[in-house]
């Protein structure tokens, strides 16, 4: 049965990093991620059917609206912009994840910024954002979040519907998702001298006709709770995840026994 929050998640989060350092009693070497801060990745619906997405990694900064009013296209207006006076290059892909298809934006120099203008189909699109040194195809660091369709995922269009993380220091990162009948919170830091972070999360039932669930992995490692029955949570947590953490919400209706889910992707910094 699901239980009311009995911890806030800043104290889960305390008591996991004490639980991971003690696990970790023998690293192989000194050796942490390097500073979170500048990385983030997000999109809300905060019109019915129009998208805002921003995803960030240090010296990129992706702005995008997607409109969906059009069930056939998916029209984009956004900026891409290079925020970094280091001899390299903002770029932003736009796949297509059904077609294929893919859009493509580049721009060099600290301070300069891309307009663009341009459609899709209307499936489901993987934004990536990448740092690339001037005159190199080598990616220094990258990132991607990827935006469902409300033609191919019914409901995503809603006011409200939303996934995405975002650092908020070095080492300290919030993560949230959020659809119809589910919202999942969380948070997490990075593991002092090591290559990995902790993670905590909740998931909550917002409608009483069906099931909340929610689940994190990383590499080999995950975990996964449920929450049955309105204002009902459950919270959830890896104490170490190595690389990139994914988080999945879900909502299972007790009517339609349809399941429809949001998925995001925590980079570590790289």
């Amino acid at each position: 049965m699901a239980r009311p929050r009995s911890r806030s998640l800043a104290a889960m989060l305390t008591a996991l990093v004490t639980t991971a350092v003690a696990v970790l009693v023998h690293p192989a070497a000194a050796h942490a991620y390097p500073s979170g801060s500048g990385w983030s990745a997000y999109w809300s619906y905060n019109t019915a059917n129009v998208a805002h997405l921003d995803a960030k990694i240090p010296g990129v900064d992706l702005h995008v609206f997607v409109d969906d009013t059009d069930s056939g296209y998916r029209y984009l207006t956004g900026q891409v912009s290079d925020t970094a006076a280091d001899g390299s290059c903002a770029r932003v892909q736009i796949h297509g994840t059904l077609t294929g298809g893919q859009i493509e934006y580049t721009v060099c120099g600290s301070g300069l910024n891309h307009l663009f203008v341009d459609f899709t189909s209307a499936e489901p699109l993987l934004f990536v954002v990448q740092r690339i040194p001037s005159g190199s195809t080598t990616v220094a660091s990258a990132a991607d979040i990827l935006l469902p369709s409300p033609v191919t995922d019914p409901g995503v269009g809603a006011v409200g519907t939303k996934a995405g993380w975002w650092y908020t220091s070095s080492v300290y990162y919030k993560f949230v998702l959020a659809r119809s009948g589910v919202e999942v919170n969380g948070a997490g830091t990075h593991i002092p001298n090591q290559n990995a972070r902790t993670v905590v999360a909740q998931v909550q039932n917002l409608n009483s006709l069906g099931c909340a669930s929610a689940s994190l992995s990383a590499g080999i490692t995950s975990t996964s709770r449920q929450a049955c029955g309105t204002g009902t949570a459950e919270q959830l947590e890896l104490p170490i995840a190595i690389g990139n953490i994914n988080v999945n919400a879900c909502w299972r209706s007790s009517l339609s026994l349809s399941t429809r889910c949001l998925t995001t992707k925590i980079y570590a910094p790289n």
